[in-house]
């Protein structure tokens, strides 16, 4: 009966942390690749609103925030910095 627990508990301790990781990496390993900066550019200049974001902003944490600019036109939005988790 001990053996059986101790296979229960490592297996599912096992299951949990693999999809942990996955629900982690998955969208990293899965994003598209950046735009061109040129196109990124032609999108932050034809912007109506700018913001600037940092990273010890009040609500971020180790895994929660941004670091850079954001500009918002009507067709596009474009965003320059780093975002967590990617550094």
């Amino acid at each position: 009966m001990r053996r059986l627990i101790l296979l229960l508990t490592t297996h599912l301790l096992t299951l949990g942390v693999g999809f942990g990781l996955g629900v982690y990496f998955l969208p990293i390993l899965t994003a598209p690749d950046d735009p061109p900066v040129q196109k990124v550019q032609a999108a932050m200049e034809q912007a109506r609103y700018h913001a600037t974001l940092h990273r010890d902003q009040k609500g971020s944490d180790a895994l929660h925030w941004a670091d850079g600019t954001l500009s918002i036109s009507s067709t596009a939005v474009a965003f320059t910095g780093k975002i967590a988790p990617r550094s």
